[in-house]
């Protein structure tokens, strides 16, 4: 289906799920802005989910980043190994990049202060269950 949709070239059925798609993230806007807060769609950390968000008419939308983003992730594998979903280095990554979108994008009211302490709290936790370093009392 992408590639019809990128090249203009949808069927019907196509068109139909694309206007559900749209019709469904209109209402789930409408219902969020009526509460006087922000909408943004995640975008996987592709480029086609970029490209096809922007072709959906998608504005405001937060492109997730994988681990190569994060110094402190970076070279740890973000997805499971035998079915391809994110692993828990990838959860962290996709977290990491909605909490750095939030900052520039949203006048939260709530203080943004280093969280590297965080970061690096949470990766010792995924290195020790999968057996990469040897449990740390006090974390």
């Amino acid at each position: 289906m992408l590639h019809r949709v990128f090249a203009g070239e949808e069927s019907g059925y196509d068109k139909e799920i694309i206007d559900h798609f749209k019709a469904t993230l209109k209402m789930w806007k409408d219902d969020v802005e009526s509460e006087n807060s922000h909408f943004y769609v995640l975008v996987l950390p592709y480029e086609q989910t970029r490209k096809l968000a922007l072709a959906l008419g998608i504005k405001d939308y937060i492109q997730l980043q994988g681990n190569e983003f994060f110094e402190e992730l970076s070279g740890k594998p973000w997805r499971f190994q035998y079915d391809g979903h994110w692993n828990e280095y990838g959860n962290l990554a996709g977290t990491l990049t909605i909490i750095e979108s939030m900052k520039s994008l949203t006048p939260l009211k709530i203080s943004w202060t280093s969280y590297d302490h965080i970061i690096k709290k949470h990766i010792q936790k995924i290195d020790e269950q999968y057996g990469l370093v040897k449990p740390t009392k006090g974390l």
